[in-house]
């Protein structure tokens, strides 16, 4: 398989989907890192340059109605202004959907696209949709 040029951050708390979702990129020939917390990502940022992060809305599973990953996802946007940004979920809600892809008054965008975990199979073909605008 033809190793793809583009690189990923995952950030999920969860490890069974880190590992479920790295997998289904790195089989279609993505370099993948990951990482499980706000922390985590922002020093991966710190060390590595990103084509696209994979940000889980809910970073705090045990938070109901958590959007930490909204909050990441801003400030990764300030932080790389060029990265690409996919917001994925398993609890989706019209609200956290328009927050995360509708432009606010600035014309701005926090995530690129917003998808949920149960279409997992699609990430790959997903991605590299995002990444070929």
């Amino acid at each position: 398989m033809k190793k793809s040029p583009y690189r990923i951050l995952i950030v999920d708390d969860l490890d069974d989907w880190r590992t479920t979702l790295g997998g289904l990129l790195r089989d279609d020939g993505f370099f993948v890192e990951v990482a499980d917390s706000r922390e985590n990502a922002i020093s991966a940022l710190e060390t590595e340059n990103f084509d696209l992060a994979l940000i889980d809305m809910r970073l705090d599973e045990t938070q109901e109605g958590d959007t930490t990953g909204l909050s990441l996802a801003s400030e990764i946007r300030q932080r790389r202004p060029g990265i690409k940004i996919v917001i994925i979920t398993g609890y989706d809600s019209p609200d956290t959907a328009g927050c995360a892809i509708q432009p606010n008054d600035r014309g701005e965008k926090i995530a690129d696209e917003y998808m949920l975990k149960q279409d997992a199979k699609a990430v790959p073909a997903i991605i590299k949709g995002v990444l070929s605008r």
